[in-house]
Parts: structure tokens; sequence; C-alpha cells
């Protein structure tokens, strides 16, 4: 597998519990939609297993799907794109943004609307001073449905 393709599917795992949260999923729930167990779910969440290409590309299906017909959870589009789809971030950045998410994440788990947390998302990450490219980013995201699938293609 390339490099690119691990950089990609790891990115993903170290943060799919804040991913699966913000989508209002239990890992039972995010397990049957790509057709595996919660305890596999929970195994790649603890870093106990390795993500695997089909799991990654399972999940963002998934998780695009999610987006099209849940337009309202806007919060969901900008988690994916701001922990997945931005490239060349500075760790410190990187590990600004996944604090927030953090936040982002867990205000979604307990119920605060999603217009809130997308107000909310937005106010932080560009006090963080971090959003500059993100914004055109996630509309592009929403424009291509799928911009992660020529990444783990090439």
């Amino acid at each position: 597998m390339k490099d690119l393709t691990k950089k990609e599917i790891r990115k993903l795992q170290n943060n799919l519990t804040l991913i699966r949260k913000l989508a209002g999923w239990s890992t039972a729930e995010l397990g049957d939609k790509i057709g595996v167990t919660k305890q596999t779910i929970g195994n790649l969440e603890n870093n106990k297993t390795d993500m695997t290409k089909t799991q990654y590309i399972a999940i963002r299906a998934v998780l695009d799907y999610e987006i099209s017909i849940n337009p309202d959870n806007e919060a969901l589009a900008q988690v994916i794109t701001v922990l997945l789809d931005t490239d060349n971030l500075s760790d410190e950045d990187q590990e600004k943004i996944e604090e927030t998410m953090a936040f982002v994440s867990g205000a979604a788990e307990r119920g605060i609307k999603h217009e809130t947390i997308t107000t909310v998302t937005k106010a932080i990450l560009t006090s963080l001073g971090v959003a500059a490219g993100i914004v055109g980013a996630i509309a592009s995201a929403k424009s291509n449905t799928y911009p992660w699938i020529g990444k783990i293609n090439k």
C-alpha cells in the first residue's frame, strides 16, 4: 500500500470515534452500515487492529451518504473535511483542530443542535487561526461528493 494511502487510513482511524459520534452512531450502528461487528469498530477505534483499505472505503462511503441525506448536519461535513481532507497542516494546527473536533463531537453526542455545532466549529477554528483554507475546502468538498477517492486510488 502506498504511503499516501496509509496516511489517509491512519487519519480516519485516529479520528473514527469523534466522527462516529458526530454522525450520531453507536459502534453497533456503524458496524451494521459497513457489515462488521461493533467489536470490530471498537477494535479500530482503540487501535487494537489496523484499518484496512476496504474498511476505509466503506466508512468514507457511508459518511458521504450520511452527509448527502442529512444536509442539516453541516458539522459532520466540516469535521470530515478538517480532519481527513485537509493536507499540509503543521503538527500544532493539527493538534488544535483535533482538540476542537473532540469538543464538537462531545457536543453532538449530548444532543446539541447541528446548527449550533456548525456555528461553534467555525468560530473556534477561526479563533485558532487555522480556518482560512478550511472554509474553502468544506465548500469544495460539498460540491465534490467523493474528494477522498482520488487520494486513495492514486
